[in-house]
């Protein structure tokens, strides 16, 4: 059987659907028929205390984030293939969890996807297969994430933290050593703009976004 859309839905074809642009892209830019941005609730807000941006904050946020990664690791939006520029995000959920794999996105680059409830090892074996240049976590996972990161070689100053509110993270502060996503957005909006993608068509449909494994239950993670 044959579906169709409401007569309010946007009226698109199959050859309609853009096909060289990144998920972040997509999402973000009214111009792929999306809801206007300052019309839009919040997309992402913390259960715990209602707090949360808003769509144009989180678009805003994704833009000065892919700044930093550019600058941090010396990437490219245009150079290299995405395969060079893969990161791995470790973490509980939290409200910049999607936003960080979009700012990869624009990078032209790939997010691996960890589960939170990882051991060491499990995680140690997805940070090699996945070859990651750069290890995002939260600090209640800090522990695995940095002896799993000692395992697979990677230094500590790639080891950064997503923010959390303090119910979760305790009333400790946070490490020092350590950057957070906040801090990177922070001096991403001091640098200047990235130059755009340069997809050619039918790219998005071949190019891979995220490394998803096994939660790793019956052995280690497979891809």
């Amino acid at each position: 059987m044959g579906f169709r859309g409401p007569s309010w839905v946007h009226n698109a074809s199959i050859d309609s659907i853009p096909d060289s642009i990144p998920i972040s892209e997509f999402i973000l830019n009214e111009k792929y028929c999306r809801a206007g941005l300052t019309a839009s609730k919040k997309p992402f807000i913390w259960g715990a205390t209602g707090d949360g941006y808003t769509a144009v904050e989180v678009s805003q946020r994704v833009d000065y984030l892919a700044r930093a990664l550019a600058n941090e690791f010396g990437w490219r939006p245009n150079l290299r293939t995405e395969w060079d520029k893969t990161i791995c995000v470790f973490s509980l959920n939290t409200i910049d969890f999607f936003p960080l794999t979009w700012a990869v996105h624009r990078l032209s680059g790939i997010a691996s996807l960890a589960s939170a409830a990882y051991s060491v090892n499990e995680l140690a074996y997805q940070l090699q297969a996945s070859n990651v240049h750069a290890l995002f976590t939260c600090l209640p996972l800090l522990d695995t994430a940095l002896k799993a990161a000692a395992k697979c070689g990677i230094p500590r100053n790639r080891v950064y933290l997503l923010d959390m509110p303090q119910s979760f993270t305790g009333s400790g502060s946070k490490p020092l050593k350590f950057k957070t996503v906040n801090q990177l957005i922070e001096k991403g909006s001091n640098l200047d703009e990235l130059e755009d993608l340069r997809w050619k068509k039918g790219q998005a449909a071949r190019q891979c976004a995220y490394l998803c494994f096994s939660s790793g239950t019956s052995g280690l993670p497979e891809l």
